[in-house]
């Protein structure tokens, strides 16, 4: 379904269960969609109310003349409010929990819990600072599109996104690399481009309140954007689970394992 959100016309899907009395707001990451939790909603939604959808500029929803987390904030918060959603749980994957992050710091009063999956948490990029200068250049003159559309769509560097973020190829990861190839090629190129400037210069870092009680975080052993310095001091000890063997989409590789905990979460 389409829900023009300030002229945006924004892929959903909103699940209403007659007897829910919480409702879990998916909000995928970078380069991805909805289609991110498509083994987690199908089960989670014969106990809760769920809302996932594609943010602008990825799946099917509309593009956006300039990409920045902020718009993604603003088209998040405007999406839950048009549908009449009040007080969720945000589950946020990568960068979508930064958005989640942001979304609490502006009203944490608005939302129940704020689940981080696997979020973006390494320490400080210095390189990123150190070729700033370079990287704005390049954003201007448009010079990074031309080279990621090649990118993007090169099997060889599919193959490495997939090993390094998914993990070697088994039965049960080959839907969940469909899906990350499949929503990296999807998604448009400026938000791309965005993204790896923000990815490159640290902003797509998510640093939620130290010690919050409203937070969660989950993330799979193996992931490489994890820093467990910065899980255990920023997350209270219970509040953090670790699935092991697992990597950077532990919710598609092992959906049946992450379904339990985010239920035990939200509940």
């Amino acid at each position: 379904m389409k829900l023009n959100v300030e002229g945006c016309h924004i892929n959903y899907e909103h699940i209403v269960h007659p007897k829910a009395s919480a409702t879990i707001v998916f909000i995928h990451g970078w380069g991805d969609s909805m289609e991110d939790t498509n083994e987690n909603v199908p089960e989670l939604a014969t106990t809760f109310n769920t809302l996932r959808f594609d943010l602008p500029g990825h799946g099917q929803s509309d593009s956006l003349p300039r990409y920045s987390i902020p718009a993604y904030v603003k088209y998040t918060k405007a999406t839950i409010s048009r549908l009449g959603i009040e007080r969720p749980s945000l589950v946020g994957h990568s960068m979508g929990a930064v958005v989640a992050t942001q979304l609490h710091r502006a009203d944490a009063s608005a939302f129940q819990r704020i689940v981080l999956l696997d979020p973006p948490l390494k320490k400080s990029a210095p390189l990123g600072r150190l070729i700033l200068p370079s990287l704005w250049l390049a954003e201007a003159i448009g010079g990074w599109a031309a080279i990621l559309d090649l990118v993007m769509r090169d099997r060889r560097f599919q193959n490495f996104w997939c090993d390094l973020f998914i993990g070697p190829a088994r039965p049960e990861v080959l839907e969940a690399r469909r899906i990350t190839i499949d929503g990296m090629l999807r998604a448009d190129l400026p938000a791309v481009v965005q993204g790896t400037f923000d990815t490159l210069t640290n902003a797509m870092m998510a640093k939620p309140p130290r010690k919050s009680a409203a937070f969660y975080v989950i993330y799979g052993q193996l992931d490489p954007v994890i820093d467990r310095e910065a899980v255990a001091d920023l997350f209270m000890h219970d509040h953090i689970v670790e699935i092991p063997n697992e990597r950077h989409t532990p919710n598609r590789t092992s959906p049946a394992v992450f379904n339990a905990i985010l239920r035990d979460m939200i509940v």
